[in-house]
């Protein structure tokens, strides 16, 4: 696997915010970027918890969306 290009921090959600999230509804990150054509804003984020890549698909430019890390299982925001 390639390194990633270039990794953002993630931002870290409090445990009270996070707990109240429905996890059906938030996004996994990947492990590994897809082959197939990504995304214009998608891309990869450290998670805050455990430091793991993260490849984060739809995201936007206009607000933060929430992600849950594949490693660790944090939710932050992307």
């Amino acid at each position: 696997m390639p390194a990633p290009k270039e990794v953002k921090e993630g931002v870290k959600l409090d445990k009270s915010t996070s707990d109240k999230l429905d996890k059906k509804k938030v996004v996994k990150g990947l492990k590994e970027e897809p082959a197939q054509v990504s995304g214009q804003y998608d891309g990869w984020r450290r998670c805050p918890y455990c430091g793991a890549n993260n490849f984060c698909v739809g995201m936007r430019s206009d607000v933060y969306l929430t992600y849950y890390c594949w490693s660790c299982g944090g939710a932050f925001l992307a």
